[in-house]
């Protein structure tokens, strides 16, 4: 019997070359998600508070509620984003998982 031929996943490519994807540890999903809050720059990202910016982010796409580094990575690219000179060990998201943890609902 045949095999049906199986579905090609779809790719964001939008996402995919979007400004924050040059951030260590970023998802496409979540460079989606960024995307669909309206940020469009990396720097965008400067000053604001990476809980704002999930709850925001969850408003529009709540399948992204089932990341659970979602805060961490969020974390990171804020700092990406404010630093000139960013420290090494603050570029690696082991450091975000320690420092943010996950807001109890």
């Amino acid at each position: 019997m045949a095999k049906a031929p199986e579905k090609k996943k779809k790719v964001d490519y939008e996402a995919l070359s979007s400004p924050f994807m040059r951030i260590p540890g970023m998802k496409v999903e979540i460079a989606r998600g960024l995307m669909d809050a309206g940020f469009r720059e990396a720097y965008e990202l400067s000053g604001r508070a990476h809980e704002v910016i999930m709850a925001d982010m969850l408003k529009r796409n709540p399948a992204l509620g089932g990341m659970p580094d979602l805060a961490p990575r969020l974390a990171l690219a804020i700092y990406c984003s404010e630093s000139t000179d960013p420290e090494p060990d603050k570029l690696k998201l082991g450091y975000w998982l320690d420092q943010v943890r996950k807001p109890v609902s």
